[in-house]
């Protein structure tokens, strides 16, 4: 019962009152009451409904400082909600039945705008996984939970709840406004990109690793067949080889290094450069390097370098590292003795 409806019922008791005197005054008139004890039992009744209408105003009373009490800190509350989206670190969106963006905390504005309040949210989220989730959840699904992928400046993978809050105050509040809506939707997204990218980083470490160590380690052990081959009586042959061996190793220990940072590899790709290196001597120790598989597959390298040819901005490890994966794929897939 509302508080309109409780204070009008406590107005119906003095009626009562006038009734019953009515009623006693006239029995008096028609000779069935004497006159005292009516008014007697007319002061009695109208002392005992005076007493309970009194004491029903004070419940009525202490009913609604209550509710308005209550509705009080519902309405403090409200900022402070609103302060707690906003200060959450991940995107959260509410949304009304018609599909209307009501509020966006500052994630969620910055990855979809500063101006989707108060629009359809398939303006801005245009994900279909994400937008058939919404569908569903506002045809009575409690939750739906997805991954999607956004794409921007940078591609972010999401984990997205999409969840149905019933409006209670629209089936209890009889004084509510005719505008709130039966329900809202939330939708909670947390950036899992760096979770996800790490596990695929690590599923393709053992690949890379192989994949990297393969031609350097087999320059490695050409030249020791070498060494213990042919030029296992030419010290000159020996002491180039042993150096060309020892700048291999070191190379491998430190794209060991690399491999074992993951984090600096996903970094790396994504950040430019800022020393140069010149490519003639590059491209001379990739040649060194590959020697005995040149020797052994009965093919040369030759390096043509124009005079005019600047320095390339880059990092030289990584730079003799692809050059050397693509001339031994060249040394290992064509012909043999080929020019």
């Amino acid at each position: 019962m509302s508080t309109g409806k409780i204070i009008e019922s406590g107005f119906r008791i003095l009626p009562i009152q006038i009734l019953v005197v009515v009623l006693l005054f006239g029995l008096h008139l028609s000779g069935l009451v004497d006159a005292l004890p009516a008014l007697i039992i007319a002061a009695v009744v109208g002392i005992a409904f005076f007493w309970i209408d009194r004491r029903y105003r004070i419940v009525v009373n202490r009913l609604t400082d209550a509710l308005k009490t209550a509705r009080s800190a519902r309405r403090n509350l409200a900022p402070l909600r609103a302060k707690i989206a906003e200060g959450i670190d991940a995107p959260l969106l509410l949304i009304d039945p018609l599909r209307k963006v009501l509020d966006a905390n500052r994630p969620a504005r910055t990855l979809f705008g500063n101006n989707l309040i108060g629009r359809d949210v398939s303006l801005y989220v245009r994900h279909p996984d994400i937008l058939e989730a919404l569908g569903k959840v506002m045809q009575g699904a409690p939750i739906a939970r997805l991954e999607a992928s956004l794409t921007g400046a940078v591609e972010r993978i999401f984990s997205i709840s999409v969840s149905r809050v019933d409006n209670s105050r629209h089936a209890s509040d009889s004084d509510r406004e005719s505008t709130e809506p039966a329900f809202y939707v939330v939708i909670s997204m947390h950036d899992i990109t760096k979770m996800r990218v790490a596990e695929r980083m690590r599923a393709d470490f053992v690949a890379n690793a192989s994949h990297e160590l393969r031609t350097p380690l087999s320059s490695v052990i050409g030249f020791i067949e070498t060494m213990n081959g042919p030029a296992k009586g030419d010290e000159a042959a020996q002491e180039r080889f042993l150096g060309i061996m020892e700048e291999e190793s070191r190379r491998m220990v430190r794209l060991i290094d690399d491999l074992l940072s993951l984090s600096r590899i996903e970094l790396d790709k994504h950040v430019q450069p800022k020393s140069s290196v010149q490519l003639e001597p590059i491209l001379k120790g990739v040649a060194a390097s590959l020697e005995p598989t040149v020797q052994k597959r009965h093919m040369a390298i030759n390096i043509l370098v124009p005079d005019s040819l600047e320095p390339v901005q880059g990092d030289a490890d990584q730079i003799h590292q692809m050059l050397q994966n693509l001339t031994s794929n060249a040394l290992k897939y064509a012909y043999e003795a080929a020019p």
